[in-house]
């Protein structure tokens, strides 16, 4: 439903062209936020706040699990990384192997360096507070969720339209000035009388 965006037409969450299978699940998981956190707001502010944080926390919970799964080399380093130091200044090359070039300062073997602990943390803890919202709308009588659909159409449309509106006036003048620059160039050099 929200694999490459399609459920959010128009909207940029990740600003390159060119996206990896990383790239294109986080598409995914932040325009199913976008969708999820579009509620109609219940006249109790907290109510309306634990449907939007629910689809908030949602949104980190599977952050965090896409990123485990990846496990890319940096989530092997610790809090003194350097990595983004070393590629800018040269030192180390995109594409090449990281651990001939100790892309870490200090990492780990264990994988529970920082970052990975992070994400753990993110998980666990978003989770249990998503079950203390969703209960606690239960025990408030409340609905689970309270998705509405959007009355506003993305910028890209009307960007379009409104373009292609101009594109017809300016034609439609241009058409007018030709006509009536003809027919008065035509009406100048008629003369009746001549035949």
């Amino acid at each position: 439903q929200y694999q490459n965006g399609k459920g959010c037409p128009g909207m940029t969450f990740l600003c390159t062209e060119d996206l990896d299978d990383f790239g294109k699940c986080m598409v995914a998981i932040d325009c199913a936020m976008h969708v999820e956190m579009r509620v109609s707001g219940d006249s109790d502010p907290t109510v309306t706040f634990m449907h939007q944080m629910i689809a908030h926390h949602r949104n980190a919970v599977n952050m965090a699990k896409i990123l485990l799964k990846l496990h890319p080399p940096s989530l092997n380093c610790g809090t003194s990384y350097d990595g983004r130091r070393r590629l800018q200044s040269g030192e180390l090359q995109p594409g090449e192997d990281e651990e001939e070039h100790e892309f870490c300062n200090d990492k780990g073997t264990d994988g529970n360096t920082p970052a990975v602990t992070l994400l753990w943390d993110i998980i666990n803890t978003q989770n249990q507070q998503i079950t203390l919202m969703q209960s606690w709308l239960e025990d408030n009588e409340q609905p689970s969720h309270d998705y509405c659909e959007a009355n506003d159409f993305p910028v890209a449309v009307v960007a379009v339209a409104v373009g292609a509106i101009l594109l017809i006036g300016i034609v439609i003048v241009s058409a007018v000035i030709y006509v009536r620059k003809h027919t008065a160039n035509t009406s100048v050099n008629y003369d009746p009388e001549s035949k």
